[in-house]
């Protein structure tokens, strides 16, 4: 067995993956939304209030990806908090864009009508949400059998021979 648990790999690594993502979304809005099969949403964040909230909510996704990347050098019971709150933000988020739609059809003329997008479960923001959440989510249930699944207790004695 290991003396790296699986939650020491993973959250460091979804991590890096939301802090890049964000730091992308604000060097780039309207690509980013292009690439997030959202291009209607991209069309609405060049207002000022849409770029203000867009670089906030970046920031603050992005300190806690900065969180979770350092979290390799933090205790188990820290290391377990800054999944659990990631994972938590993570379905939140996925909740939320299911349950409160922020893309609508625009018409023939290019005007945005109140008709919501559906939802696509094969959307990009979902597939990667998805990635994001199910290895973490795996990580933190493993992490709940630890010690013993995955690695040895550091506190455990060797027996000699």
């Amino acid at each position: 067995p290991s003396r790296m648990g699986l939650l020491k790999f993973v959250l460091p690594v979804v991590g890096a993956a939301v802090t890049l993502m964000n730091v992308a979304l604000v060097y780039d809005t309207k690509s980013f939304f292009e690439a997030f099969d959202m291009a209607a949403v991209g069309a609405e964040a060049e207002s000022p209030l849409a770029a203000s909230l867009i670089v906030n909510m970046s920031i603050a996704w992005s300190a806690l990806g900065f969180l979770c990347m350092s979290s390799a050098y933090r205790g188990s019971q820290a290391r377990f908090r800054m999944g659990l709150a990631m994972a938590f933000v993570l379905a939140t988020s996925i909740y939320a864009d299911f349950e409160m739609p922020f893309e609508f059809a625009v018409d023939e003329k290019g005007h945005i009508t109140d008709t919501p997008v559906p939802n696509d479960m094969s959307s990009m923001r979902f597939i990667v949400k998805t990635a994001l959440l199910g290895p973490l989510a795996l990580s933190l249930l493993a992490h709940c059998f630890e010690p013993g699944l995955l690695t040895k207790d550091k506190s455990a004695k060797k027996k000699t021979a």
